[in-house]
């Protein structure tokens, strides 16, 4: 698990709805925190490889941090490989 610091957060004038009407001014800076998983992969050999994924979210239903929300829950990275 990779956390990062707290950092500085600017809006545009039209952000995404996607975490509801957060109406932020555009020139005031927010503060923000992060924190996700990074894998590092090593000794791939040349070519295209498919990296697929799936999360498993706890806090789906109605404990849910965003309940209107349905973000994606699998998916799959295509990665060329050259020599």
């Amino acid at each position: 698990m990779v956390e990062l610091s707290p950092f500085n957060l600017t809006f545009s004038d039209d952000p995404l709805t996607i975490w509801g009407n957060i109406n932020p001014h555009p020139k005031i800076p927010y503060r923000g925190v992060a924190e996700g998983y990074i894998i590092f992969i090593t000794n791939l050999s040349p070519g295209l490889h498919k990296i697929e994924y799936k999360v498993v979210d706890a806090l789906k239903g109605k404990n849910a941090i965003i309940p209107d929300v349905q973000l994606p829950s699998e998916g799959s990275y295509e990665i060329l490989v050259k020599q």
